[in-house]
């Protein structure tokens, strides 16, 4: 009698978890306002991090591709510990590090994320041609809005104007950003973007070799100045209707 309590507890829990999590309601319409904040900043498909001001000593080139990211030579995004959010701690900093500014890495290809956004009626920011070809993984926070491409108070010649291109910035970014399927080569951007007013960047992957649900985790990181951005995604967190969605 005893354990079939215990059964008809953990049954409910499990229903209650269930409930609360928005993207197993089947029915988008019926998604609230918190239910799209939720899957657009902290859910399977969106994670809070924190992007770290790498050490003097860190600032090298980056890797060529490899087959996960400790092997590649860049940092490990994640120690194993977790603290009950979606990213598994990777947001959590050491207080004796270096600073870090939390910015939000987020699948925008993914179906629900998809839906959540035009609930929101916020634009994708891509064309149907690229989310075929391509997975979209935005990154917001890390970039101010209204960033770039406006005149600056020209410091050298005193009275002039410098509009500040964002370009230089852009390349970086795509230097050194890279998709890690657990257990394979790394997949390289082909192309970024930035929208200037809201100051999201989009990174745009190659499907062509395709994420699956046996790889188990997908971990994605980039470089913004001396700033290091990485995120673990867990894959069999990322359902929606029982198919994978990036």
């Amino acid at each position: 009698m005893l354990r079939f309590a215990s059964c008809l507890v953990l049954v409910a829990a499990a229903m209650l978890c269930a409930a609360s999590l928005p993207w197993k309601n089947t029915d988008p319409q019926k998604w609230s306002s918190r239910d799209v904040n939720q899957i657009l900043n902290n859910s399977p498909w969106s994670q809070p991090v924190a992007a770290a001001f790498a050490l003097a000593e860190d600032n090298t080139p980056p890797p060529p591709p490899a087959i996960d990211a400790p092997q590649a030579g860049m940092p490990s995004p994640h120690n194993g510990s977790t603290d009950g959010r979606w990213d598994g701690g990777v947001s959590r900093v050491n207080r004796n590090g270096p600073p870090s500014l939390e910015v939000t890495v987020r699948w925008d290809s993914a179906l629900p994320v998809r839906l959540a956004l035009a609930h929101a009626r916020t634009p994708l920011g891509y064309t149907e041609d690229q989310l075929h070809r391509d997975y979209v993984i935005s990154i917001s926070g890390l970039v101010p809005a209204n960033g770039y491409n406006r005149p600056q108070f020209n410091q050298q010649s005193g009275d002039g104007v410098d509009a500040r291109n964002p370009e230089e910035m852009l390349e970086g970014v795509m230097r050194y950003a890279r998709l890690y399927p657990r257990g394979k080569h790394a997949i390289l951007p082909d192309d970024v973007k930035l929208d200037n007013s809201t100051g999201t960047l989009r990174l745009f992957f190659p499907r062509k070799e395709p994420v699956t649900a046996g790889d188990k985790e997908v971990t994605f990181e980039t470089r913004f100045g001396s700033m290091s951005v990485s995120g673990r995604f867990r894959l069999k967190d990322m359902l929606y209707q029982g198919n994978l969605e990036l």
